[in-house]
């Protein structure tokens, strides 16, 4: 009986070894698991980064295009840097291809509404709280003598209504009314605009052209249509642009003599970018941005805005 029992003892001993070796085995590739999503975590980290950072060093790269002698890279442009790890795709256009919401006129805003979509009666009553707005000295742009450059005021500082003794604010204390919009969607919230209105116009709009001046040689088919407020008409204006107009005064003398206001040919201050890094099988990002060029080369570029997308 003794060798069977001994033999029993060592099939059991065997039994657990097995069996802790097996548990060895599994806590060993959970470790390789996680080690291995730690380092992809941290490789989509630094690809992150490294993305983030081209596309910001990008927006130099426009400014300094924007520098340029050649008249054409003052008004938008494309061109694409490629480095040793990476594609760096790059289109700007001049924000004078926008409409501003400080400077314009509220008519154009009106029919820009309808030009994109809006039911007529909608716009209208957009278009009645907008002139209220600027009536209320939030018009920089119709409050300027004709022919004069219009000046966008700052935005003023609400200050909150305070105890005599300098303590925390009243209850029920209002903030200052907004009377200059620094980002485009403000305007949502001061004229009262619904968000699928607001996603409607959107892409026409900016902060970012203080001439309140659109150029009608650079802007959308939308804005084209509310500039000429006929379909046909505007459709024919688009037309001669694509075949190319000869000078600046040919692009001016087909639009109708009453919207003629509404456009201008003054170089753009900011100009949008939008920026698509690719870095070589790893990772692509996009961002879109409003870069302000320096007057001069080596002076320091400012971004108005920056997201990504």
């Amino acid at each position: 009986m003794r060798p069977y029992q001994a033999s029993g003892e060592r099939g059991f001993i065997l039994i657990v070894v097995m069996i802790f070796a097996a548990l060895l085995a599994s806590i060993l590739v959970g470790v390789l698991r996680t080690s291995s999503s730690y380092n992809f975590a941290a490789a989509a980290y630094s690809d992150s980064v490294r993305a983030d950072e081209l596309g910001r060093s990008a927006a130099d790269l426009v400014a300094q295009r924007v520098l340029l002698p050649d008249a054409t890279a003052k008004r938008g442009g494309s061109f694409i840097v490629r480095l040793p790890d990476a594609d760096i795709a790059v289109n700007y256009l001049s924000e004078s291809a926008r409409v501003d919401v400080n400077t314009t006129q509220p008519e154009l805003l009106v029919a820009l509404f309808k030009a994109a979509g809006v039911d007529p009666a909608k716009a209208d009553a957009i278009g009645a709280r907008i002139s209220a707005w600027f009536g209320q000295g939030g018009a920089p742009g119709n409050q300027t003598a004709p022919g004069a450059s219009p000046t966008v005021q700052a935005a003023p500082q609400a200050v909150p209504a305070s105890s005599p003794n300098g303590g925390s604010a009243l209850p029920g204390a209002q903030p200052a009314p907004l009377r200059h919009l620094d980002h485009v969607w403000q305007c949502a919230t001061v004229w009262g605009i619904p968000p699928d209105v607001f996603a409607l116009i959107e892409p026409y709009l900016t902060v970012s052209n203080p001439s309140g001046k659109v150029d009608p040689t650079l802007t959308s088919a939308i804005v084209i249509k509310a500039i000429f407020a006929d379909d046909q008409a505007a459709e024919g204006y688009l037309r001669q642009r694509a075949r190319g107009f000869a000078t600046e005064p040919d692009a001016l003398m087909s639009i109708p003599l009453g919207a003629r206001g509404y456009v201008g040919f003054s170089q753009g201050t900011a100009f949008r970018a939008l920026i698509r890094v690719r870095l070589h099988d790893r990772v692509a990002r996009e961002y879109e941005t409003v870069v302000v060029p320096p007057k001069k080369l080596g002076d320091p570029v400012r971004v108005t805005d920056w997201q990504a997308l």
